[in-house]
Formats: C-alpha cells, structure tokens, sequence
C-alpha cells in the first residue's frame, strides 16, 4: 500500500492543488482513498472531443487552456492571480526541485524572481537555450515575465518536470490514396470511421494559423491509403537504443511535447532498471505497443498518453516502454525480446493481438521474485478508465513490494545475522591464535632467559673454579712465618675461619671468599673497623700492608 507522503504527491499531481493543508483535508475526508479524493475536486466532463463519461473521475481532469505550457509567451497584459494564497505564500524564497533526463537540479529563488530568471539559471546548468525550455507543473497562465510568488509555486519545495522542446516536423502531404477493399469492408470502415469521426486529434505545427488534422496524413487516390507519416521507428534499426531514440523523438514531433519519458534501451535492459533494484525501489512497467494502421492509435496518443495528468502520474511511478508495431521485422524484434523477458505464453498473446486492436498496454511489475505481466490495457479505453487501471495497477504494486520489502528485510536480516557470526567466529579464531602465538613467545623467552641464566650459571661456576684453583694451601699452626687469622661472615649467617700468610696478596683472600659463591662483582668485602670495603684497594698489596694481621674480622654484604 502507498505511504501517505507519496498518496499525497500524487493527490497534488493530477489535481494542481499546492496547499498542503488543503490537499491533506481532502484526502482526510475521503480515508486517504486517492481515487476518490481526486474525483472530489475534479471537473465533471473531460473534454468536448472525446467520450463522456459523465462520471466526472481524476481522468476526466482537461485543462481548457493548450495542455503543453509554453512559458515563452510574451503576452504580460494579465498578470495571474496567485492560485492559492496561505500564510506561506509570501515567504521570501521557494526551492524548487528539477528533474531533467537523469540529473535534478535543486534552485532556491526569491519569490519575486520571474520565470525568465528561472530559465537563465536552468540554462546554466542544462544548457538548453531559454526558448527552448519546456517546464512540466507550472501554470499554463504563466509567462516569462510572471513571477514564481503568482505561478503557483508558494510550496517550500516544489518539483517541476524539465524538457527541451523538439523542432517542429512537419510532414509532406502526399496525395496518395491506396484503398483498395471489399464492399463488406469498406462498409465496417465507415462504421469505425464514424465512431471515431468526434474524437479526431488536432496537434498544433507551432504556427497558429495552421492545424494539423489525420487528412493531412491520410489521401486517397486510385482508391487506396497510405500513411504518409515518418514511421516511429524506421525498418532498418539496427539496436534496442536507436530504436527507442527515434521513437522518442518521432512520438514528440508528431504528438506534442507533453508526452511521457520513454526508456532508451532493449526490453531487457528496461525490466532490469525496473526490477533489478531493492523492493523500496523498483517501479512498475508500462510497456506500450504502437501501430500506425489502427485507427485508434492517433486517438489514443494525442488524447490519453499525451495528457498532462495521465503524464504526471506515469512520471512519478512508472518506467515506461515503447515499441512499435507497424512493420513486421518489428513485431519480429519485439516478440523475440518479449519470450526472452516474459517467457513463451506472453510473447504468443502478443503475436495474437489483431492490429485494429492496438494501441495496448502492458502493465508488468516483479512479486515474489517473478518479473509477471499483471494487467493488458486496450487501446479503446477512455481517460478515466485508464488512468484508474493505472492506479490500480500502482497501488498493487505497492502492496506486494511491502510483501517484498519484508522478504528482503528478513533475508537481509539473515546474511548480517550469519556475517555477524562468521566474523564473531573469525574473531576468535585470531584471538586463539594470538593467544597461542603469544604463548609459544613466552616459551620461547622463558627458554631464551633459561638459557642465559644457564649460560651465567656456568660462567659464575668456571669463574670459581678458577679462583678456587688459585688459592693456595692454609698454613698450619705450627707455621713459623707469619700468619694473619681471618674470621668471615656470609650474608647467609654463617661464618668461616682460614689462616693466610702474612705475604698473601689481598687477591688470594677475595679469591677465597669468591670461591664460596660471593664474587667480588656482586659482593662487598668490608672491615669490621676502620670499615673498608677491601674490593676496592689494591689487590696486589699484601695482608700484613693492608692492615689485616695478624686478626680480622670480614663482613660479605650484597653490593646493591
């Protein structure tokens, strides 16, 4: 189902109204049923030409003024009156939202700005020559001099539609007339000839002395017709894109500018920019087949598909496809792209449909993951009808793509749950291995420093070997010489006793010590009094020199 803000834009599109308030009242009234809120306000007959439906619905909606606003007009004797006045309708600047091919051009203007100064700006940026400009959503009272404070655009943000205006063809008029039929079938010919005689099209050349009717496409002579007409598309196409580029500008030179925006591309290329796309994106299609020979065709495109509202509204939510039919390679091309895009039973009910039964329309839009044909709209179908299939066929849309919607919100939900968890995964499986790298690191330090405790252990342990080998023999107490007595304290508590010669050199005595595992590099040696720290004197200077004779007493503290 539609949101309301876009229920709302399309309220404003057929019916012109730009009071939000206003717009929003109406569609209140009516529970926000656009159909019916459209009808409300709409006028009751459609146009003096063409069917009556006498029921006075949206479709019905024909300006009395030309549809295609031509904003070059000189004509300055009557200035409008602004179309709806409000609190907001003086406000100093307007925002205004253009959308050109695939660009939108965003404006902010003064209210008092003209509309000739909007075109100066549009030329700056779309380089489409003033004159040449064609602006879809104005006014069709609005001229070059008229201000946007009295051209309807007192929204803070207003959207306008914007077209480059083709040269006018003119087509030659040949007076050749091929009829050449039965007397059944010229009888059935009269009957739909006067059908249709109050609904003939008249499109305007750009000069305003001259009309151009269906005679001038259409002679007789020798008793046959021939269509005179440059064909939508030429037989000797080669692409998708020409095709579709010449039927675009054939289709504008022939029924006017306000005509809807058709795709450039193949059929396949238009599904995928319809369908192809998340749910909250896509659009329905509005494939439209063309034959020059029914006498419905000039009818149809000058009356409906050219009308401003039924253009407006394809606008905002259809992608809109064309092709035509008149010649048989043609039919050919579209029939091979519709089984490629529709499958087998679409493309037969293609080929089945009789010429004097086109234009048609196929409205086609994705569900469910399956790219359908929903709807076929005949080409003899009034403006009401149609455009309310259109709505139909939008607002169908619109509910399944909810269905879609939560589908893929549901499925998206899925892949970030299962990325969530193959990324928690992923992450401790790194955290793993880092805690296992790091531990291999600690036991390849707890090794490495094992290894040099190992490596010092074993220096410290030659070191005393050394030392130990360098003492000599302690002298008995029946020595004659001279012996100094030497009693020595270790940090640990526990004290040893050892005779030196009075001539044994202070290193032999640290030797000693070192030899019971208190290296002089990490131990002081110190006097009990005077205190001296022996490690630091000379080492070669004997006891007796040293004062330690023939008694002394040594504490071994660590040296910090």
């Amino acid at each position: 189902m539609a949101s309301r803000d876009e229920t709302l834009e399309n309220f404003q599109a057929f019916t012109g109204l730009e009071d939000i308030s206003t717009c929003m009242s109406i569609l209140e009234q009516h529970g926000w049923n656009l159909l019916n809120a459209v009808n409300s306000v709409m006028p009751q007959d459609f146009s003096s030409n063409s069917h009556n439906s006498g029921n006075g619905s949206l479709e019905s909606r024909q300006p009395q003024n030309d549809t295609v606003i031509d904003l070059t007009t000189d004509d300055t004797t009557d200035k409008p009156r602004p179309l709806i006045t409000d609190r907001n309708s003086h406000s100093s600047d307007v925002i205004l939202t253009i959308f050109h091919d695939s660009k939108i051009y965003t404006l902010q203007l003064n209210n008092d700005s003209t509309i000739s100064e909007l075109k100066d700006r549009l030329f700056e940026l779309s380089r489409i020559p003033n004159s040449r400009q064609w602006l879809a959503g104005l006014s069709p009272a609005v001229n070059d001099q008229t201000h946007l404070r009295y051209a309807g655009l007192n929204m803070l943000d207003y959207k306008l539609l914007l077209r480059e205006k083709p040269f006018p063809v003119i087509p030659e008029t040949i007076q050749v007339d091929l009829r050449e039929e039965e007397d059944e079938d010229e009888e059935e010919e009269g009957d739909d000839e006067s059908q249709y005689d109050d609904a003939r099209e008249t499109l305007s050349s750009g000069d305003e002395d001259e009309i151009i009717t269906d005679d001038m496409f259409v002679n007789d002579v020798d008793g046959m017709t021939v269509d005179t007409r440059e064909p939508l598309i030429p037989p000797d196409c080669e692409g998708s894109v020409e095709a579709l580029q010449y039927f675009s500008e054939r289709f504008g030179s022939r029924y006017g500018d306000i005509h809807p925006l058709f795709f450039i591309g193949s059929l396949s290329d238009a599904v995928k920019e319809a369908t192809s796309v998340p749910a909250d994106e896509r659009k329905p299609m509005f494939l439209y087949l063309h034959h020059d020979q029914s006498i419905l065709s000039n009818i149809f495109c000058s009356q409906l598909l050219c009308s401003e509202s039924i253009v407006n509204y394809l606008s905002l939510n259809f992608l809109v496809w064309a092709w035509d039919l008149t010649r048989e390679n043609l039919k050919r091309k579209l029939l091979d792209m519709v089984k490629d895009c529709f499958g087998m039973a679409v493309a037969a009910n293609v080929d089945d449909i009789q010429p004097d039964h086109l234009p048609v329309i196929l409205i086609v839009f994705k569900s469910k993951g399956q790219v359908d044909v929903r709807n076929i709209i005949q080409g003899h179908t009034d403006p009401d009808s149609l455009l309310t299939s259109l709505i139909v066929a939008n607002e169908q849309h619109q509910m399944d793509a909810q269905d879609d919607m939560k589908e893929e919100r549901e499925r998206r939900e899925r892949e970030e749950m299962i990325r969530a968890q193959e990324r928690a995964f992923e992450e401790t499986l790194q955290a793993d291995k880092e805690k296992e790298r790091q531990k291999q690191l600690e036991q390849d330090m707890l090794l490495q420093k094992q290894l040099e405790e190992q490596f010092e252990k074993d220096k410290k342990e030659e070191e005393r070997q050394r030392m130990e080998n360098s003492i000599p023999p302690e002298p008995d107490k029946s020595c004659n010489e001279k012996i100094s007595t030497l009693r020595i304290r270790f940090p640990d508590g526990t004290t040893d006793q050892r005779r030196f010669l009075a001539n044994h050199t202070v290193r032999m005595l640290i030797n000693y010590i070192g030899s019971k595992g208190y290296h002089p590099s990490e131990y002081k040696i110190l006097t009990s009094y005077p205190k001296r720290n022996i490690t630091q004197i000379d080492l070669d200077k004997t006891l007796l020199e040293e004062h330690l004779f023939p008694n002394e007493t040594l504490h071994i503290e660590e040296d910090n």
